[in-house]
């Protein structure tokens, strides 16, 4: 005799689908997934929610070697930078005005 399960609770359901609690919560938001609310507890509805998630794309995957020769690409392109502390950058060449100076001295006090 087998037992067909309709409805999971949460902590089951990330047992059987994998997913995360954020990503769950989120997609019964979206409407991807239907739950149903047991006095305090959410329960998912099994077949509904394995359909989604045999909806759902497959993954691209890649080893990271392209993305490892771009990035030794783009160092060997690289400038070296210069070492050190860097110098101090003059904010404006023009002198202080009186007025600027008085300003500033009673905006202090």
């Amino acid at each position: 005799m087998s037992i067909t399960v309709r409805y999971a609770p949460l902590s089951d359901w990330y047992t059987i689908s994998g997913m995360r609690r954020n990503s769950t919560y989120e997609a019964l938001a979206r409407g991807d997934l239907r739950g149903k609310k047991l006095h305090n507890r959410t329960l998912i509805d099994v077949e509904q929610g394995l359909a989604y998630m045999a909806s759902l794309p497959e993954p691209k995957l890649t080893t990271g070697l392209r993305r490892r020769a771009e990035r030794e690409a783009a160092a060997a392109a690289r400038v070296p930078s210069k070492r050190g502390r860097p110098r101090r950058r003059t904010v404006s060449a023009e002198p202080l005005s009186a007025e600027t100076v008085v300003c500033t001295a009673t905006e202090s006090q």
